[in-house]
């Protein structure tokens, strides 16, 4: 009977640890190298992102500075996920970044400081790009203006 209670206890615990995430104990961290490379940092541990689905203008290009000052202004201290597909040569995440649960490469394209990249080998996965490079195109936005 004891056998039966402790199996039971173990399994009431496990099941609580499903239901209720971990507290994070380090702190989180964000780096931007540039408008669309940065790494998230938790507890000492670094996860360099580049970002998904979109390509995006270079530092030293038009509209460079304003789309990495954006990148960091979308981020912010929000809660903070990545959907990652792969991994590259270089051991970066390729995924699209979540701040407060929005997909941030969707934002920069709808903003018009991105566009929708058509060569992405999971290109099926990057839904609604499309038509947010579509509307920032009508609308004169951005790159488009």
């Amino acid at each position: 009977m004891l056998k039966f209670w402790a199996i039971a206890l173990a399994l009431f615990l496990y099941l609580l640890l499903l239901v209720f995430p971990r507290p994070v104990w380090g702190s989180v961290a964000i780096q931007f190298y540039d408008s669309e490379n940065l790494a998230i940092v938790e507890g000492g541990v670094k996860a360099k992102v580049h970002l998904a689905c979109i390509k995006v203008p270079h530092l030293n290009q038009p509209l460079g500075k304003l789309a990495f000052q954006e990148l960091k202004e979308l981020i912010g201290d929000r809660f903070m996920g990545v959907k990652s597909f792969r991994k590259d040569r270089v051991g970066r995440v390729i995924g699209e970044v979540y701040a407060d649960g929005n997909n941030v490469n969707l934002q920069m394209v709808e903003l018009g400081l991105a566009e929708f990249d058509r060569q992405f080998p999971y290109v099926k996965e990057c839904v609604g790009y499309d038509e947010a490079e579509v509307k920032a195109k009508k609308l004169g936005l951005g790159i488009w203006h």
